[in-house]
Order: C-alpha cells, then sequence, then structure tokens
C-alpha cells in the first residue's frame, strides 16, 4: 500500500527527469489520499488492514500537506507517458477500488497496464504464501505478470 504509493510516485519523478523504468508493480496500492472509495465501508473493519490503521498513517504521513499533491496522491498527478505496470488488488481490502481506479488511470492515460485482482485475498497477502496457498499462487501469478513486463 504505502509501497505502492512510493513506487507511483517514484514512476512520475522518473518520467519527469528523463529516467527509463522498466515497469512498475503496484500491489494493492494506496494512491488517493484525497476521498475514501466503497471498498473503506465495505473492508475497513475485520480484514487486517481497518480503518483507523489507515486514518493514523496517512495523518502521520501527510501532516498539513495538500493531499491532493500528486506526491501523496499519485491519481492526481500526470499518467501518460509512465512505465508499463501491473496493479493488483484484493478483494476483502480497503485499498481495493483505489488500485481499481488507479489501473483505469493508468489505461486511460494509454499506460500499459495489467490488473488483476485476487478474489478472497485480505490486504498483506503478498506476505502470507506461507500461510495461504491461495496466497501464494497470487504471488506466483502476480511474478509471472510482472516478469512479462520486464522480459516480454
Amino acid at each position: 500500500s504505502a509501497g505502492g504509493n512510493l513506487s507511483a510516485v517514484v514512476a512520475q519523478a522518473f518520467r519527469d527527469e528523463g529516467r527509463e523504468l522498466a515497469g512498475q508493480l503496484l500491489i494493492y496500492p494506496g494512491i488517493d489520499m484525497t476521498s475514501g472509495y466503497p471498498s473503506y465501508a465495505e473492508n475497513g473493519h475485520g480484514y487486517f488492514l481497518e480503518l483507523p490503521t489507515m486514518k493514523w498513517f496517512s495523518d502521520n504521513y501527510v501532516g498539513d500537506a495538500d493531499r491532493a499533491d500528486p506526491r501523496l496522491s499519485p491519481i492526481k498527478g500526470n499518467l501518460e507517458g509512465l512505465a508499463p505496470a501491473v496493479v493488483v488488488t484484493a478483494e476483502f481490502d480497503p485499498l481495493r477500488d483505489e488500485g481499481i481506479a488507479y489501473a483505469k488511470a493508468l489505461e486511460s492515460s494509454g499506460v500499459p497496464t495489467t490488473y488483476r485482482h485476487c478474489d478472497g485475498l485480505i490486504h498483506g497477502f503478498f506476505a502470507m504464501g506461507h500461510l495461504s496457498q491461495a496466497a501464494q499462487l497470487a504471488i506466483e501469478e502476480t511474478c509471472a505478470l510482472f516478469r512479462t513486463v520486464l522480459h516480454g
């Protein structure tokens, strides 16, 4: 989530600096600090990542800064010309709808984008492969998708 945010911001910065980037791997990214999406209400309690925790993180990270600044909410930035992306979301994740919105925004901006939704999984599943066969399968599929971005 935070890593997806930072990666999306770095992808924009690299493009702006004329630096080449092979691809973006955005796993349940938090990319919009300006509004709540329906998945916040649907999945904001009882599924590992909870709304009070999200609020604490964002308040401490953002402080008094403008939440619409693309360095905090990369979905608000210019997305044209970014590196190809793989965007992954989980069904029971408050950030699910942000990831979907970002994948659509990337596609609308002409960025080659592969979107992967993981049914039945929660935020953080990428660290849970040793605990869940479904998580491990999603990890392997995600890595295969990104391998294709990197190596064709």
